[in-house]
């Protein structure tokens, strides 16, 4: 579990909470930029909470269609350009030590869970959020702009999600 400041100070609250989390047996590393984790999750739901939406099937089985898998990668990449357009290296993000990928568990995001559940989705903050930073660049997203309008739009159409 990644904690930080947004001005990225080792401040005494996060040194507690990050003492807390750890004797409750949780990984919480230090963190120079937070926003490198951010982004590194966000680049990580844009490809597959879109997808699994789209879809309705968990991320491993996007991860072993081949098809699909070169889609997610697509939309991830251009996810990583869209952070790096913004300065921020998602490269640098601590890494989760010795817990499997969602790809291998078959794990379905939140998104798709709520979609499935039919509760309100977080379309905004992991979707229209990041496609509106990539055009505040002026990237070109094509693949994950597709995505996030389908996305969207599906979500809209059971009233979960109001553009």
């Amino acid at each position: 579990l990644t904690v930080g400041e947004p001005d990225d100070s080792q401040s005494a609250r996060i040194k507690s909470l990050r003492k807390m989390i750890s004797a409750a047996a949780m990984h919480s590393p230090e963190n120079a930029d937070i926003r490198q984790s951010l982004w590194s999750k966000l680049t990580l739901n844009i490809g597959s909470s879109t997808l699994c939406v789209l879809t309705g099937i968990a991320v491993g089985e996007i991860a072993n269609d081949p098809t699909l898998a070169k889609i997610r990668a697509r939309i991830t990449a251009e996810g990583v350009a869209i952070a790096k357009a913004h300065g921020v290296a998602v490269e640098g993000a601590p890494k989760r030590p010795g817990v499997p990928t969602p790809s291998i568990v078959g794990h379905k995001p939140s998104m798709l869970q709520d979609y499935e559940q039919a509760r309100p989705m977080e379309v905004e903050s992991q979707i229209m959020t990041p496609l509106a930073f990539a055009h505040g660049a002026g990237l070109e997203v094509p693949s994950f702009e597709l995505a996030a309008t389908l996305a969207a739009r599906k979500a809209a159409e059971k009233g979960l999600y109001r553009p």
